[in-house]
């Protein structure tokens, strides 16, 4: 087989061709896998969440916007939006310090990627079956 060399926009410009002719089919399928992904991530994030109240690992909640290729999945805490960034790396004290990372949403994003992939292809699967 012969090897081509296309830069990366001459690429992105094939791609983008190949999906609207075959999108219309599939507007449905990118947004339930990224809904998926993200209920995975979710799932996972909370486990791993600091447990000392419970309130955080409460708020934990996911949302897909946008539609078809726009489409974009999000995990985080729309209660306690600035303690996701926190908990998850770490931060200083006011006495002098640091408060060690607490590793839970790159957890949750290293099972929930997997899960939406498979989820996108079952979808795309379903699409050309049906």
């Amino acid at each position: 087989m012969r090897e081509i060399s296309v830069d990366a926009d001459r690429f992105a410009y094939g791609f983008d061709a190949l999906l609207a002719d075959i999108g219309p089919g599939f507007e449905d399928a990118l947004p339930k896998a990224a809904r998926k992904g993200c209920q995975v991530a979710r799932k996972v994030a909370k486990g791993g969440a600091p447990k000392k109240t419970g309130r955080y690992a409460k708020s934990l909640t996911y949302t897909v916007r946008g539609g078809g290729m726009k489409t974009m999945g999000e995990v985080g805490s729309k209660e306690l939006p600035g303690l996701v960034h926190l908990l998850e790396k770490g931060h200083a004290k006011v006495g002098g310090g640091s408060v060690a990372g607490h590793p839970h949403m790159a957890p949750g994003f290293d099972e929930g990627a997997p899960a939406f992939e498979k989820a996108l292809l079952e979808e795309v699967a379903r699409v050309l079956a049906g």
